[in-house]
């Protein structure tokens, strides 16, 4: 991933122009996908909530008649998913307004204090004042202030405090009080002597520690946890939050070490390419979109900002639609099963219980659950990820989508390059490249699958690895259900290394696939193929939690 060339102030300038008749297309959009998602106004007005219960159509509609979905900032039951939604186009209503028309150099900082303001709002005071005081040490770490600057000690004075901070201010002990005014008394002093191995030989490893901060909490985490024989290791959501986005903090280690970012980078110009409403946008999830900030100061504002944000508009209507197509596409798969006289199921466990008791199971039965089980998946992260990058465009980012018309791949290269767009460039960024720039060189072949395996194998099991801890536990039940699945990241590694050699050694094609000739139905079944293999070895990433891979291998088997 390159960023855009030539995007300097004088190209955005040039871009930034009015048109008073988008923000108010824009505002009335939101106002329509608020009533949708926590009203019935619309629902009602269109004869949606008229639709009979027994009808495939009333899939798409929640029990109390707005549209069905799975948007929340972080579904807390005291505040209410619909005050989350409400919360999260309120605060992206404001900023569009103000990254639209405020001037260049004022238009992403209001974007960070909207943020935050949104996750003290959700999750309280003190996870916001954490999650920001995790960040000023991280620009400590990454640009190395000046000590002597009056702003870098403010700053140190700052993040000593604000971890202190505790969710409800009426929690404000007196011993918390204390340790804030020693931590504030020592901050300065104490950030003195962490500028001089700063400036030593030191950096570059206390930068790879601070990008990789989750890693080393992970690995606490779980000594500790294994130790006590309890999950019992502190997981403070403010840590979490920061936590969650490891991939954008290697992202941007990587374009410090590769001279990309500014070395007298502003605090603010940090936190903002970190931070917009966007980022709330089911918080704990994808937080891989977008990436680091060459890519991101590449893309703001690098075209006309009017089509950039009609282009999100767009996205975020695709998001709204394949919420509400989601429960359809499952309802319809559902019928049509029962239709056919066929025993019908909802995911992989209740088949592998039926293949294990010597029950008969059809292979189109099996298929049916693998499709299924695939597009359930599919549907909603597709939502997701669409919300996310619509809403960063709605603020001035022209970035890429993230799934990319996946289902048109006609090779695993291809797939894996347009079914998780950010994703594959942070394991290529941090997994393949650090292999393929140091191993074999001068065989390219062996080069090209060593890399291969590298990234979409052991990288992108560490990442689930990870991702499995934070979400549940650092402890050996969690890793050991995520290690279990290492076949599937070996077969799909190995299956894109050989894809990638044989593009190699095929000649350069004369045609596009997907180009309307004979040999269009060639492309149709290379489509068919590529993605049936990787609905195929899907089982081997989501073994049923009482069952093992032998478990997944009959089921994968079972569908021949």
């Amino acid at each position: 991933m390159k960023p855009v060339r030539n995007t300097t102030d004088a190209v955005r300038e040039s871009n930034d122009r009015h048109r008073h008749w988008v923000p108010l297309f824009v505002l009335a959009f939101l106002l329509l996908v608020a009533d949708l998602w926590t009203g019935t106004h619309v629902c009602h007005a269109v004869g949606l909530d008229s639709i009979e219960e027994s009808s495939l159509w009333q899939a798409g509609l929640s029990r109390c008649g707005h549209l069905s979905t799975e948007s929340w900032i972080h579904f807390d039951e005291a505040l209410g998913s619909h005050m989350e939604r409400q919360i999260l186009l309120a605060l992206t209503a404001i900023g569009f307004l103000l990254a639209y028309y405020l001037p260049l150099p004022y238009k992403r900082k209001p974007l960070v204090i909207l943020t935050f303001f949104g996750i003290g709002w959700v999750f309280g005071i003190g996870v916001a004042a954490k999650l920001l005081a995790f960040h000023l040490f991280a620009y400590a770490t990454f640009h190395r202030p000046d000590p002597g600057r009056r702003s870098t000690r403010i700053g140190m004075l700052l993040c000593a405090v604000l971890i202190w901070v505790p969710d409800d201010l009426s929690e404000l002990t007196r011993s918390r009080s204390i340790a804030m005014a020693l931590s504030a008394a020592a901050a300065s002093w104490a950030y003195r002597g962490y500028h001089r191995l700063l400036e030593g030989r030191a950096r570059e490893w206390l930068q790879g520690a601070t990008a990789h901060a989750s890693m080393l909490y992970l690995a606490i985490a779980f000594t500790w946890n294994t130790a006590t024989g309890e999950d019992s290791f502190p997981s403070p959501v403010g840590c979490l939050l920061f936590f969650w986005q490891w991939e954008r903090l290697v992202m941007y280690r990587i374009d410090i070490r590769d001279d990309r970012v500014p070395p007298d980078l502003s605090l603010m110009g940090y936190l903002a390419t970190f931070f917009t409403p966007a980022f709330l946008a089911n918080v704990s999830w994808l937080n891989r979109v977008p990436t680091g900030y060459a890519y991101m100061n590449g893309r703001f504002l690098s075209r006309d900002k009017n089509r950039i944000v009609l282009s999100g508009v767009w996205l975020i209507a695709l998001s709204v639609f394949f919420f509400a197509l989601r429960p359809i596409t499952l309802q319809a798969i559902d019928m049509g099963t029962k239709a056919l006289g066929l025993p019908t199921w909802s995911d992989y466990g209740p088949v592998v219980r039926a293949l294990e008791s010597g029950d008969v199971v059809t292979p189109l039965s099996v298929w049916i659950v693998l499709v299924a089980s695939f597009l359930n998946f599919y549907l909603l992260w597709t939502a997701v990820a669409h919300l996310k990058v619509g809403l960063w465009r709605l603020f001035g980012y022209d970035l890429e989508p993230y799934f990319q018309r996946p289902l048109l791949s006609v090779n695993l290269v291809e797939l894996w390059r347009r079914y998780s767009y950010y994703y594959r460039e942070f394991l290529v960024q941090a997994f393949y490249y650090p292999v393929f720039l140091r191993f074999f060189r001068r065989r390219p072949y062996v080069r090209t699958l060593t890399a291969t395996l590298a990234a979409a194998g052991a990288g992108n099991l560490l990442f689930h690895l990870m991702e499995a801890s934070l979400y549940d536990r650092a402890n050996a039940e969690v890793w050991a259900s995520i290690l279990r699945t290492t076949p599937y990241y070996l077969i799909l590694g190995l299956a894109i290394g050989l894809t990638q050699i044989w593009l190699m050694r095929k000649p350069r094609p004369r045609r596009t696939p997907w180009t309307l000739d004979r040999r269009l139905g060639v492309d149709v079944l290379c489509a068919v193929s590529t993605l049936g293999f990787f609905i195929l070895i899907r089982p081997f990433h989501h073994v049923p939690i009482d069952h093992s891979v032998g478990s997944a291998m009959k089921l994968i088997l079972a569908a021949f």
